[in-house]
């Protein structure tokens, strides 16, 4: 089942009890809290959220590794410009920063 199809089956049994709801305003509802992740994981630091009853998320050291390899290739192949790179690098380094400084505290 899409995403779509429940919230409209969550329409379904919620529009008699909110009758000035629309179908997609219940849709930007359920959608809300995910797109404030999406947005906050774009930030620079890309922050670890955690969102009450769904969980939490970031970004994992080896995902960051595997894309900052990518921008690295990205770069070196011309696909991208030296501002994006370094943008990228700064958020992706940033992460794996966190990741090893963490390790070597639990190391001590």
């Amino acid at each position: 089942m899409n995403c779509k199809t429940l919230v409209e089956k969550f329409y379904e049994t919620i529009k008699d009890d909110y009758p000035d709801l629309d179908v997609n305003d219940v849709g930007r509802i359920c959608y809300s809290a995910l797109l404030f992740v999406n947005r906050a994981m774009t930030l620079p630091h890309m922050p670890t959220i955690r969102l009450k009853y769904i969980g939490t998320f970031g970004v994992k050291k080896g995902m960051a590794i595997a894309a900052k390899m990518k921008y690295e290739n990205m770069y070196k192949a011309g696909k991208i410009n030296k501002n994006i790179y370094e943008a990228e690098l700064l958020k992706l380094n940033h992460i794996i920063n966190k990741y090893e400084s963490k390790e070597e505290l639990e190391e001590h």
